[in-house]
């Protein structure tokens, strides 16, 4: 969050019309010190705070947070941990809205480079500045990411999420019943993302 807190300060002194606003409870936004982080972003983001351009929301419920996500142009997860999986980015990705996300975990799995969001470095504020500076002025690209990102979503609904999920776990089950004889088929290695 100290990253993004940066790479925002960067843009809203170059783009008047930058707007933040950081759902989740400040113990998300960091490992170590809580108290440290939390004063580090006030400080950061204090201008743009005093501005009403950037917004610290704390926990939000999820019927609240439709409303952000319908307000939002771009969604971004600047993630310093390893995500295993990414749900924020897909209920952005059904907004609608493309996401800048970070090179680690399970996020580029969900967010491919380029066609549904952007990705960055793990802990780059200036490649998270770029990323979100490109998405401001770039109003046809996020457009195009946008569009994409909510087909991946539609793609991955929990109905073709198990269609795709039930023949790899009859594989499992079916060559822990044979010892000794592999029953890997071909399908179970495909990526649960695909677009098959």
């Amino acid at each position: 969050m100290v990253q993004l807190a940066h790479a925002f300060s960067k843009l809203t002194a170059e783009h008047d019309n930058a707007f933040l606003a950081v759902a989740g409870g400040r113990e998300l936004w960091g490992h170590g010190d809580v108290d440290t982080a939390d004063q580090q972003i006030h400080t950061i983001l204090a201008q743009a705070m005093m501005q009403r351009r950037a917004f610290l929301l704390g926990i939000v419920s999820p019927t609240t947070m439709l409303s952000y996500y319908a307000a939002a142009d771009v969604f971004v997860l600047p993630s310093i941990c390893q995500e295993a999986f990414g749900l924020v980015i897909l209920e952005a990705f059904a907004a609608g809205i493309p996401v800048i996300g970070a090179r680690s975990g399970g996020v580029p799995e969900l967010v491919e480079d380029g066609r549904t969001g952007l990705l960055v470095d793990q802990g780059n504020v200036e490649g998270l500045y770029r990323a979100m500076r490109r998405l401001l002025i770039d109003h046809e690209l996020r457009g195009r990411l946008g569009a994409a990102a909510r087909q991946t979503a539609v793609n991955m609904s929990w109905e073709n999420t198990v269609d795709r999920l039930e023949p790899i776990y009859r594989d499992v089950l079916a060559s822990k019943l044979s010892p000794g004889l592999p029953n890997v088929s071909a399908r179970s290695t495909r990526p649960i993302n695909s677009d098959a």
